[in-house]
């Protein structure tokens, strides 16, 4: 199995993110002049990756299984370092942010897990879990760039914003997975009464 195919680009460029992270914590925790820029510059980098395997997955069908995995996982890696770090250098709003996505995470994954094993259905993702990716983007960049300018407050206020989105799109997703199992149940008890 060739694994320089284009078919593949998606899966490499899901990797590369996920070698990102360590580059990502080392720049953030570094010790020098404005390494918050560069941490931040990674950032964009990983978030540009995301936007482009997504991009290339759909346009070519390129889309593949492991993809459906490594993909999402790069994904909440990355965010998760990001808030970890942001919660242990500033605290406050941050650390309820770090909590709530951990919690919701785990919570997540434990779905997908009897969503696509026992029920075997896949769940792509939807627009909620993108608007608040977009939004966890956002205040990583802000952090990230205007650490110095912007005050407590705002990041508290900012925080706030995600959390509610975070939970919104918990509860979309609980909705959109009873659903996915209630079809794929009545599904496989008409294919047996048939």
């Amino acid at each position: 199995m060739k694994i320089f195919q284009k078919k593949n680009i998606p899966n490499i460029l899901s990797v590369f993110r996920i070698l990102l992270i360590p580059v990502y914590i080392y720049l953030f925790l570094a010790f020098f002049p404005d390494r918050l820029y560069y941490s931040g510059a990674v950032f964009v980098l990983a978030g540009a990756t995301d936007i482009l395997d997504g991009y290339l997955a759909r346009k070519n069908n390129w889309v593949s299984n492991i993809g459906k995995l490594l993909d999402p996982l790069a994904d909440k890696l990355i965010e998760v370092a990001a808030l970890i770090l942001l919660a242990t250098r500033w605290g406050g709003g941050f650390v309820a942010l770090a909590i709530v996505a951990l919690l919701k995470e785990l919570l997540m994954i434990l779905g997908a897990y009897v969503i696509v094993v026992k029920a075997k259905v896949y769940v792509m993702s939807m627009w909620f879990g993108k608007l608040t990716t977009f939004l966890l983007y956002v205040e990583v960049l802000v952090v990230s760039f205007l650490s110095g300018v912007i005050s407590a407050t705002v990041c508290d206020i900012m925080s706030l914003v995600v959390i509610i989105s975070m939970l919104l799109t918990f509860v979309m997703y609980y909705i959109s997975y009873r659903r996915s199992i209630k079809l794929a149940m009545g599904n496989e008890s008409v294919q047996r009464k048939g």
